[in-house]
């Protein structure tokens, strides 16, 4: 953590504060996804919880560049209710190759134990800061565009019309 902090998303739950960041362990290494929880007093790091890709290959097994595997960052983590209701973390992070930033989503039961889905990105388009809401039964997703069309700096929204809770990720 040495090459800084930065984009920290904080649960607060009953028990516990969950901290969840962005971190570069030196100046010119990729960046990670970390975290930690207060516990009364204490702070107990838990280290890396996400780090960039490596080794993607398409379905024949050819190599191809992986959407995230020069950095990732920016992670915003929500809790939610899984279909047959247990607690979720829902994590969207950032990921960046060497053209393009989109959004991946990673979920978890415990809140430390993340799995990446099989299908990231989620949202391409050179998107990154992304902050996911429930409304209803929908998800609305705001993001900022790393490029931006109007020649100004936006918000965009993307919505997932579904918005049913699943522990498919």
């Amino acid at each position: 953590e040495a090459g800084g902090l930065s984009s920290p998303s904080v649960l607060v739950e009953a028990d516990s504060i969950k901290l969840y960041y962005a971190a570069q362990s030196q100046e010119e290494g990729p960046r990670v996804i970390a975290g930690g929880e207060i516990l009364s007093d204490s702070f107990e790091r838990w280290g890396v919880l996400l780090s960039p890709s490596t080794g993607c290959t398409d379905s024949s097994g050819n190599s191809l560049s992986c959407w995230n595997e020069i950095e990732i960052g920016s992670p915003e983590v929500k809790v939610a209710q899984s279909g047959t209701g247990r607690t979720l973390y829902r994590m969207f992070f950032s990921g960046t190759d060497s053209n393009d930033k989109s959004v991946g989503f990673a979920a978890s039961f415990d809140g430390r134990d993340f799995e990446i889905y099989e299908y990231n990105p989620v949202l391409s388009y050179e998107a990154q800061h992304v902050s996911n809401i429930r409304v209803g039964d929908s998800y609305l997703m705001y993001y900022v565009p790393a490029k931006s069309t109007l020649g100004a700096d936006e918000i965009r929204l993307s919505i997932n019309e579904r918005g049913n809770a699943t522990e498919t990720f």
